[in-house]
């Protein structure tokens, strides 16, 4: 289902940033939104939110996916954590998800995912870990969400090819299906400066188990169209192997984004969505969804364009 490249499939938009416009205090500042299945407003929100990612896209007959709320779940914030939580919290917050999935099963075919984020800020990549940094880091967190049964893991909001390489191999070694999603810019390459195509080719080559597809998190379709057709990248790569996009609702460079602290909209919800269609199909893509920004209209939006 992942890997096809003709059928479309929906998934969510911002979940952490949308708490952080409207209920901020339920945020941990280490942990983020998986701190809030430990309260009862907090798994309201978060069900709140979830579902209506779901029902835009099953009520579409569309493939929907979700990601569980683990992008933070290491054990160096874990442990950093005011709340008492240990390294089981990543599926605590698996099965809080799989809870929500459930009842919505046999009305349509609903994917679980589970996020890995980096270490550091994702945009500033002089944050990110080495490759081997990297594979030792993010072991614990990749050994605990591989003991629950998910449709695919989200190696998500990378700055850096090193680091995205790094968890790559520890995913390779497991079951679990994975895609690696890349932090990029107008120019055609991620934030560390290498191009996408050299990104994909160096993962693709060091790992036996290789990812389903690779993606971008967090950049506006505008910007997105120019990085994908960008002559610094093999555009026979990019079109074989990059198959998602999570789009922000900002048209501001990367830079620009880590320095803001409002939201910033470039278009309403009916022209980000169309332009969404547009890069689906100017890049080939299959996965479709928000990143900041974006909420329950966007995608609603997003599915019904699908449709």
């Amino acid at each position: 289902m992942l890997n096809s490249v003709d059928s479309p499939i929906l998934t969510e938009g911002a979940v952490m940033e949308i708490i952080r416009r409207r209920c901020p205090d339920l945020l941990d500042p280490y942990i983020a939104n998986a701190a809030m299945i430990r309260t009862a407003e907090g798994r309201i929100m978060l069900s709140n939110i979830y579902r209506s990612y779901i029902e835009s896209g099953i009520s579409r007959k569309l493939p929907t996916l979700v990601f569980a709320p683990t992008s933070r779940c290491q054990p160096e914030r874990l442990a950093q954590s005011s709340i008492d939580v240990g390294i089981s919290l990543n599926v605590e917050v698996i099965q809080f998800l799989k809870s929500i999935v459930k009842p919505y099963l046999d009305r349509g075919n609903v994917l679980l995912g589970a996020i890995i984020g980096s270490k550091g800020d994702p945009y500033l990549p002089e944050q990110s870990l080495s490759e081997e940094e990297s594979y030792v880091y993010h072991k614990a967190q990749v050994d605990v969400l591989t003991i629950e049964p998910l449709d695919v893991i989200q190696v998500a909001t990378q700055p850096s090819m090193a680091e995205a390489a790094g968890i790559s191999r520890l995913l390779s070694e497991t079951r679990v299906p994975y895609i690696v999603s890349f932090m990029i810019n107008p120019a055609g390459t991620l934030l560390d400066g290498k191009a996408i195509s050299e990104a994909i080719c160096y993962i693709d080559d060091l790992v036996e188990k290789r990812p389903v597809f690779y993606m971008s998190n967090c950049i506006h379709p505008d910007h997105f169209l120019s990085a994908y057709h960008s002559p610094v990248n093999d555009s026979t790569v990019l079109k074989s192997r990059f198959k998602g996009l999570q789009a922000n609702t900002s048209n501001k460079m990367p830079e620009e984004l880590n320095e803001s602290s409002e939201l910033h909209l470039s278009e309403t919800p009916e022209e980000f969505a169309k332009k969404m269609i547009q890069v689906r199909q100017a890049c080939h893509l299959n996965l479709l969804g928000g990143c900041c920004g974006t909420d329950e209209a966007h995608i609603n939006l997003i599915a019904h364009l699908l449709s």
